[in-house]
């Protein structure tokens, strides 16, 4: 958990819950993302787990598995898509 960015290498693995301003993806997450900002998943990524998130970049390639929740900017709320 931090207030700042989290990056995870494109041969890092973490198997555990992020959380973070904002969250980039190279290497392999196990848990669940959640972002006071965005969350890009790179190309090579592997994510399984849910995503929490105000903006989301997915580049072609990318592996994911689980669900979206967009975030209200003004209140940091989960809102209903």
């Amino acid at each position: 958990i931090t207030n700042g960015p989290v990056r995870v290498a494109k041969n890092g693995l973490v198997q555990g819950n992020i959380e973070g301003l904002s969250v980039r993806v190279g290497g392999t997450v196990i848990g669940d993302i959640k972002s006071k900002d965005q969350v890009i998943l790179r190309k090579n990524c592997v994510l399984k787990g849910d995503i929490s998130y105000r903006k989301l970049h997915i580049e072609d390639g990318a592996q994911f598995e689980g669900q979206c929740d967009l975030v209200d900017s003004l209140n940091t709320k989960n809102v209903n898509a």
